[in-house]
């Protein structure tokens, strides 16, 4: 899985958990965020190929490094969470492939009317690295939007361990950001009436409670909170639609993926968002008087998707044995 954000780890802990009750011999690779989320699971570190010049020169090197593992542990498919060298490979092999991620809905989704252009041919063809040759390919997201590929599916992201459809509201805005590039947002937020409680290791402004990141204790708060101001992660607002959080989104600038999910969220009445530069103390002030009633259509919509650990599961169970192969293969198999 790739290692940037909470959203691939927690997706990765919740199809681990559905795959081993079915039985299933797992071996796990990841790198950054995501492998130190996840430390309490037997994970392979693996660098994490990025995008432009520099992700281009490192792919043969962890191409080969993949190699070497898929020779040891020869598997019989491949799950790839937003990682090209391991589809890629995989498809190598002649290995099905299932690759899943938030950000394929740009090259396999209807989209919405009216989006920029140039950010959504970016987006696509990312995507058609990263999972363009995959058997098959599972969206995850959390609005029902209509396919535009045969071998796609649609998915919500599993509730992580200790969140629940909450009617608690002690009052306070829970913050978190992914980015350094916040710090504006949080000084706003310390001038509305609402105690703010912001998980993170980075600096903070006065008048922000600052405590460091607990995978357990976050799952609490947002139970408890009264509304989210995050980074416009895929999981976060899934997390938050379905306890029944409003949340306020901000994405920085170039990021089309966040970008999206800030107009999916405000199309489906679920908050309110805005780029991270260019948050005003009058935008966070209405959206704390929202009403919460419109989005509750599209809250109980988003419970009732399927969990993504259950479209992978079912998934697993149809696949084929092996498909073609693009060139000779690698394993000699």
């Amino acid at each position: 899985m790739h290692g940037r954000g909470r959203g691939h780890a927690a997706r990765a802990r919740a199809i681990t958990r559905r795959l081993e009750a079915d039985g299933h011999a797992l071996e796990l690779f990841s790198g950054g965020d995501a492998l130190e989320l996840l430390g309490d699971l037997d994970v392979r570190e693996v660098p994490i190929v990025g995008q432009g010049l520099r992700g281009l020169g490192a792919f043969p090197v962890r191409f080969a490094a993949d190699r070497a593992a898929f020779r040891a542990f020869r598997p019989d498919l491949v799950i790839s969470d937003s990682d090209a060298p391991s589809t890629l490979l995989g498809r190598a092999l002649g290995l099905p492939v299932i690759a899943l991620g938030h950000g394929l809905l740009f090259g396999h989704a209807v989209l919405p009317a009216g989006l920029p252009r140039a950010p959504v041919l970016r987006e696509k063809a990312k995507g058609a690295v990263a999972a363009g040759l995959a058997w098959r390919k599972v969206i995850v997201n959390f609005t029902e939007l209509p396919l535009a590929t045969s071998d796609s599916v649609l998915a919500r992201p599993d509730l992580r361990d200790g969140l629940s459809r909450s009617d608690r509201d002690e009052g306070f805005l829970l913050c978190y950001f992914r980015d350094a590039n916040a710090h504006e947002v949080l000084r706003l937020l310390t001038q509305t009436e609402r105690h703010v409680v912001c998980y993170t290791e980075r600096p903070v402004p006065p008048g922000v409670e600052r405590r460091p990141r607990s995978a357990l204790e976050f799952a609490d708060a947002l139970n408890r909170c009264h509304a989210v101001v995050a980074s416009a992660g895929n999981q976060l607002i899934s997390e938050s639609a379905m306890v029944g959080k409003p949340m306020f989104a901000v994405h920085a600038r170039g990021d089309d993926e966040q970008a999206m999910n800030c107009a999916l969220l405000k199309a489906a009445g679920l908050g309110d968002a805005s780029p991270v530069d260019a948050v005003t103390l009058p935008q966070i002030e209405r959206f704390l008087r929202m009403p919460r009633g419109p989005g509750d259509a599209s809250r109980e919509r988003l419970r009732a998707m399927t969990p993504v650990s259950e479209a992978i599961a079912q998934l697993v169970r149809a696949a084929p044995r092996c498909v073609p192969r693009m060139g000779r293969g690698l394993l000699g198999r």
